[in-house]
């Protein structure tokens, strides 16, 4: 009989490990609590006259507090993701490392700790060429085979090679075209499993139109989510490369304009560079 695991997972978010519930709105809880520990998030609270900090789950918008008058206070989450040729390919290993969790988690009642990585040929390659090439675009840009297929072959390769009681073991993953390196154990954050994708490249620097077109988007439902509360804040959040986001923002933000509906909008940073920095955005 199958050992019953939390429905959790272990995420390293803004320089931090946390506990996350499965599902999206665990993702969302995660990122309200990073803004609520942030010096502009306990500001905000006080500013409303937030007593207590426990809000109601809601949707549209995802969080309603009620504030020392009675006053239902709205908090949208979303987040903004630059589409580079990095995304989709790490986007998908993502997917896929939730998938091969979820499997041993269900069907053997393990927690695993998962990364992958893709075996570079150009690191390695004789040509000086494609070694500069591996310098000047570090990383992987595509995956060329189903996903289903690489699931099942790293599934394969694990339960070939065993779970480890303790430490680390690897195995080599090969799905032509792609070699992948996938390490794993089920110690370091069991109960609770992990994942992780290796991937590398050049971040757009101030995406403000992108950050703008997720603002407008939202705007557009604000009557919506005035229906519920008296005023309402959109936190958007802008995540680090490993879930493909490759973006990095410049104190040029400080200055730049965007044109919203919502009282006030929160970026919440999460890049490498930034680790959960919470920037009030100015409005036209």
């Amino acid at each position: 009989m199958n050992t019953k695991l939390p429905d959790a997972s272990i995420v390293r978010k803004g320089g931090k490990y946390h506990i996350q519930e499965d599902g999206k709105k665990g993702e969302e809880n995660t990122f309200l609590s990073l803004f609520l520990q942030s010096k502009a998030g306990m500001n905000w609270l006080i500013n409303n006259k937030i007593i207590d900090n426990k809000p109601e789950e809601s949707e549209s918008p995802d969080y309603l507090f009620t504030n020392s008058q009675g006053e239902k206070i709205g908090i949208e989450i979303t987040k903004l993701l630059i589409k580079t040729d990095k995304f989709e390919a790490t986007a998908r290993l993502n997917n896929i490392a939730n998938q091969v969790v979820q499997y041993f988690k269900k069907e053997k009642g393990i927690a695993l700790s998962l990364l992958i990585d893709i075996y570079d040929e150009r690191k390695l390659s004789v040509d000086w060429n494609e070694i500069l090439d591996a310098c000047d675009n570090p990383g992987f840009d595509k995956i060329e085979v189903a996903d289903k297929k690489v699931k099942d072959a790293i599934i394969e390769a694990i339960t070939k090679r065993g779970i480890p009681e303790r430490g680390l073991k690897e195995v080599t993953v090969i799905v032509p075209p792609h070699t992948f390196i996938v390490a794993y154990d089920n110690v370091f954050c069991s109960p609770y499993t992990s994942v992780h994708v290796n991937n590398s490249g050049v971040c757009k620097d101030d995406p403000f139109e992108e950050l703008q077109e997720v603002i407008i988007a939202k705007n557009k439902k604000m009557d919506k989510y005035l229906e519920k509360c008296d005023t309402c804040y959109l936190l958007v959040v802008s995540e680090d490369g490993s879930s493909g986001n490759f973006a990095c923002f410049s104190n040029k933000i400080l200055k730049y304009k965007f044109d919203s509906r919502f009282e006030n909008v929160y970026l919440l940073d999460l890049g490498v560079f930034a680790e959960n920095k919470v920037v009030e955005l100015r409005r036209k």
